[in-house]
């Protein structure tokens, strides 16, 4: 009998880890976020939060890298190499996985390239959340079959587009994931045209 293909993947680490945030900051839970007069949060433990800081890091960064949240247009998983020089966002600095930028009008155009399938990390929770002027998510070239948390995935995604398309591919696998709270909260919110491709 013929043996199965190997097939390798390319490993991308989350693209931002609000849990460490929250415990950077000392706030220990979420109550409830406000997103039309800002977020508001419970602190638990008392302690004295930097508010201005904490929203300024929340919205600042993308892979950890200085792109702001608010100024991504489009993102992109694509096998079809950009042009231009990518940033590594691979789990071991391997360079498998690599980000590319093309900045128009101070809007970003994300290209996420790989040459092997992108699987997400277990933990992909708040993966795409907070990119509030979003117009469109494709999610092509990945595979989310070891995902276990997709709490929060695309929470406030593209809530302040008025044209919002999110394609999930054709490799979305949610068959171990345990938590899918709040998944989609939010996601187009104020979009009078929102296109979802189940895949």
């Amino acid at each position: 009998c013929s043996e199965e293909p190997i097939i390798e993947y390319a490993y991308i680490k989350n693209s931002f880890d609000l849990k460490s945030l929250l415990k950077k900051y000392g706030i220990s839970e979420i109550c409830w976020y406000d997103y039309e007069n800002n977020a508001d949060f419970c602190d638990k433990e008392g302690e004295n939060v930097d508010w201005d800081a904490f929203g300024e890091e929340l919205f600042s960064t993308f892979f950890g890298l200085e792109i702001p949240k608010l100024q991504i247009k489009s993102i992109e998983f694509t096998n079809i190499e950009p042009e231009g020089e990518g940033i590594d966002i691979s789990v071991n600095n391997t360079n498998d996985v690599l980000l590319y930028s093309k900045v128009t009008d101070e809007m970003y155009d994300i290209k996420i390239y790989s040459e092997k399938e992108i699987m997400f990390p277990e933990d992909s929770s708040n993966m795409f959340a907070e990119l509030y002027n979003l117009d469109e998510l494709v999610l092509e070239n990945i595979n989310t079959s070891r995902v276990i948390d997709m709490s929060s995935m695309f929470s406030t995604t593209g809530y302040s587009s008025t044209n919002f398309t999110l394609n999930l591919g054709n490799h979305f696998n949610t068959s171990k994931v345990t938590d899918m709270s709040d998944m989609f909260y939010s996601t187009g919110r104020n979009s009078t045209n929102f296109t979802l491709n189940l895949g």
